[in-house]
């Protein structure tokens, strides 16, 4: 039978703060910035194309081949297109799913926590009231990565926690870990990090029924996990597969591609230049050793890439002069790209993998007849980390968890404006279902003025107020260890909250190393904070604190009864 716990939880006090929650996170408008040609207009354009396609007005789903098209993971634009059919605003979709988030998670480990409400509704605010949602509101893949964070985190933790515990019906929890999981690793590249963590749980899972249940049944339970898992990605590759004749989720998973990229880094002398993968000389001794690559010199270097080459923006974010005329980690991978498009070599995917593996190999072969020094290869599309590096890449991480837990770089509201041509705005527009927010220069309705003033007003408290509380619960939480290591050997609950708070922690550790990586040797991610790229931190954090008040929760309990007067059962209050 099951547990009484499992479906009492305070639903009525949960539906008061979702309404609260819908008023200041989801019905904000959408920022248009649709000249942004590698994130807004790229998740837009590919969104409506889905829509087309799904329409049959097209044949290829993501629309026709450019060096774009499968620059990216596909999930977002998926979430895009089936929010757009839907009728719902962005924002709105978006409140909904970290408000699905934070019940999925209450329901996976809810098994574990303390059984009472008011605990229950001041986790799922914890949850759910994130103040990244109220930031950057561009057309950015960011948001839906912290939504399936949380329902990634609550499926694997639900199926653990009943598992440990030696529940029934686990075989919803099992197929909804693999798919949450999945849809995560096709949202952003870099998720490998978070597979690892499944992996992990997934292993306590199948260890754990070795030891209580038939192997029939634990290897079926592992099976509907990884089966789950594996039917979006193969979808996803099969779509890519009949449209563009390539069998991947994403360009940037080409080995190919990434042996190129290595193999130009590799020819690239010592001293590096940071942030710079393969200066002008480089590819100059590129050109004479690999013929195929030397068809990209006419479009590599001179006009055709003057918009990467000497581009202030980028040259600023790198932290170099205006007048640099390199290409850096954060634009050479659009600009090989763009230029073997552009050149004919690539006009379609699998002449691009073609091409790509020609001049990998060329240079490989350069490099092992002693041609030419290799000065060591980094991975995929990142330099290889130097002697020099490891101090830069200590302090980066410190910073990373700094920024992780304090939420650094989150902007307001207030500082975004819609910008581009009246018609590409009113394609946002559209394809969102909501209205955008006005350029500079116009000013609002007095009454959108006063309610944008109230929702600015409520992000800007949360973002003052809620980092705070995380690092003080999280804090107090392990101040208190001692006495959950007393009681972890008595109680379940405690010893397998502990566990998953464990597998939490190395989850926020893991999840920050790469990115302290990006910005030790990529580009400079955390200048402006990073949040976008940390953003999967912005639910794993608020879990951590949750956890850590589920440790201090039945301690307060204990230290209540034992100094407070106890009164008998039905005395009346004088």
């Amino acid at each position: 039978m099951r547990a009484k716990f499992e479906t009492d939880l305070p639903l009525p006090a949960m539906a008061a703060l979702a309404v609260v929650h819908l008023f200041v996170y989801g019905f904000r408008p959408v920022v248009a910035q649709p000249w942004q040609w590698a994130d807004d207009r790229l998740y837009a354009g590919a969104a409506q194309n889905i829509i087309l396609w799904i329409a049959g007005q097209q044949e290829t789903w993501l629309g026709a081949y450019d060096y774009l098209t499968l620059a990216k993971a596909p999930m977002f634009p998926i979430w895009l297109s089936v929010v757009s059919l839907s009728g719902l605003p962005l924002r709105l979709a978006e409140a909904l799913l970290i408000l699905l988030a934070g019940y999925v998670i209450l329901r996976g480990i809810g098994p574990i926590l303390p059984k009472n409400k008011g605990f229950l509704t001041l986790a799922f605010f914890l949850l759910t009231f994130l103040p990244i949602f109220g930031g950057d509101s561009r057309i950015l893949r960011t948001w839906l990565n912290v939504s399936l964070t949380g329902i990634a985190l609550g499926s694997l933790y639900g199926l653990q926690v009943r598992v440990l515990l030696g529940r029934p019906r686990v075989w919803r929890w099992a197929i909804l870990t693999g798919l949450a999981t999945a849809a995560f690793s096709l949202n952003r590249e870099e998720s490998s990090w978070f597979l690892l963590w499944a992996v992990i749980g997934l292993l306590i899972v199948v260890l754990t029924l070795a030891r209580t249940a038939p192997p029939l049944r634990s290897a079926g339970i592992a099976g509907a996990a990884i089966v789950s898992f594996l039917i979006p990605v193969l979808t996803v590759c099969f779509l890519n597969y009949s449209s563009y004749g390539v069998f991947v989720t994403t360009a940037r998973k080409s080995p190919h591609f990434e042996a190129l990229y290595q193999n130009l880094v590799a020819l690239d002398p010592r001293p590096r230049i940071r942030y710079v993968p393969a200066r002008t000389e480089t590819r100059k001794i590129a050109y004479e050793l690999s013929p195929t690559f030397a068809i990209l010199k006419p479009y590599l270097d001179p006009p055709p890439m003057n918009h990467f080459l000497g581009d202030k923006v980028h040259n600023r974010i790198n932290g170099m002069p205006p007048e640099t005329r390199e290409y850096f980690v954060s634009n050479f991978e659009w600009a090989l790209r763009k230029s073997a498009f552009i050149s004919g070599a690539a006009p379609n995917a699998p002449d691009a993998e073609a091409f790509f593996r020609r001049a990998a190999q060329e240079l490989e072969s350069a490099m092992r007849s002693g041609l030419v020094t290799s000065s060591g290869r980094g991975f995929s599309i990142l330099p290889p980390v130097t002697r020099e590096d490891i101090p830069r890449l200590i302090t980066s991480f410190a910073v990373g968890l700094r920024n992780a837990t304090l939420l650094r770089g989150v902007p307001t509201q207030t500082a975004q404006a819609t910008s581009g041509s009246p018609s590409a705005v009113f394609g946002v527009s559209q394809l969102t279902n909501s209205t955008t927010t006005p350029p500079k220069k116009i000013q609002l309705h007095p009454a959108n003025q006063m309610r944008e003033a109230i929702r600015t007003r409520a992000h800007v408290i949360l973002l003052r107020t809620l980092p705070p509380t995380y690092l003080a619960l999280i804090f107090t939480g392990f101040l208190s260890l001692p006495w959950i290591l007393r009681s972890a050997f008595v109680e379940s609950h405690l010893r397998i909250s502990l566990t998953i708070a464990v597998q939490l922690l190395g989850t926020v550790f893991t999840s920050v190393v790469p990115i302290a990586l990006v910005h030790t040797i990529g580009w400079p991610v955390f200048r402006w904070g990073g949040a976008p790229y940390l953003s999967a931190t912005h639910m794993l954090i608020p879990l951590v604190a949750v956890i850590s008040m589920s440790f201090v929760w039945p301690m307060i309990g204990e230290l209540g009864a034992a100094f407070l007067p106890s009164r008998p059962k039905g005395a009346r209050r004088v």
